[in-house]
């Protein structure tokens, strides 16, 4: 195990030079991840329209205002995100924090046991039981990159 270095002074992996992509390989991989960025921030923006309709148009109850309110903060988020993909944020830890991995994996894992425990699950065919497996052994495992994140040179 490495020794973590003492505060102000720079860990020895980030002084390390970064490795380039060869010529086409980096166009291709910019012009994908423009694309994508562009594609995330317009359905991003989408529903964060729709939310505005939400929030603008339901004066019923308190629901639709909190629900599109919920909504257009997470597609704000969302947007942000596109943003950083086309403008290409330094990836040394990826896109997401740790500990937005670290939330979705407790709602990964949590769902399908909320689902057995309120009994939501009794008209399942057999491979629902299989995707809620799945669902849970993907929650365990992005718990696992947002550690290996936390711990290792990898900051997000």
């Amino acid at each position: 195990m490495t020794e973590l270095p003492p505060p102000g002074e720079p860990d020895k992996l980030d002084t390390l030079p970064r490795r380039r992509l060869p010529g086409p390989l980096r166009a291709g991989a910019a012009l994908l991840r423009v694309c994508a960025g562009l594609f995330v921030a317009f359905v991003a923006l989408f529903c964060f329209a729709v939310s505005l309709l939400k929030v603008l148009f339901d004066r019923d109850n308190g629901r639709g205002l909190i629900g599109g309110l919920i909504l257009g903060a997470t597609s704000l988020w969302v947007v942000t995100l596109g943003v950083r993909l086309v403008f290409n944020r330094r990836s040394y830890g990826g896109l997401l924090p740790p500990w937005f991995l670290r939330l979705f994996a407790v709602y990964l894992v949590s769902f399908p046991i909320f689902l057995l425990v309120t009994q939501q699950n009794t008209s399942w065919p057999w491979w629902r039981y299989l995707l809620a497996g799945a669902m849970m052994l993907s929650g365990v495992s992005y718990w696992s990159v947002a550690a290996y994140r936390k711990a290792s040179h990898l900051r997000a």
